[in-house]
């Protein structure tokens, strides 16, 4: 998703907390249908770490069906100093979409095996 905050543009990627008895699994997916609409399955981990000081983990997502539409709370924040848009990006769209984390603009290429 590209992002304008506060007079910057970057693009992060759909994600966000685990609810209370949910598995993370269940959390991407679910972050992915309130965030885009998009439904899909994991089909596995692509990388674990952190972000903003956080347990993170990046899930790989298959089977991803449906046509995305902003939704949920990205959807509600909409403002001038605050815009997210949906766009599907390749490996070499990355860097110029300033994705953050910025490590994930190396990394997902290479864990995908695109480079």
């Amino acid at each position: 998703m590209k992002r304008h905050y506060r007079g910057e543009d970057y693009a992060v990627l759909p994600g966000g907390g685990v609810d209370e008895g949910e598995s993370q699994e269940a959390a991407a997916v679910r972050e992915l249908l309130e965030e885009t609409t998009l439904r899909g399955s994991v089909a596995g981990v692509l990388l674990s770490g952190t972000h903003n000081g956080r347990p993170a983990t990046y899930f790989l997502l298959a089977d991803v069906t449906g046509e995305p539409v902003l939704s949920g709370p990205e959807a509600d924040a909409q403002a001038e100093d605050n815009r997210f848009e949906l766009v599907w990006a390749a490996a070499a769209d990355l860097e110029r979409l300033g994705l953050h984390p910025p490590h994930l603009r190396d990394d997902l290429p290479r864990l995908l095996g695109l480079t």
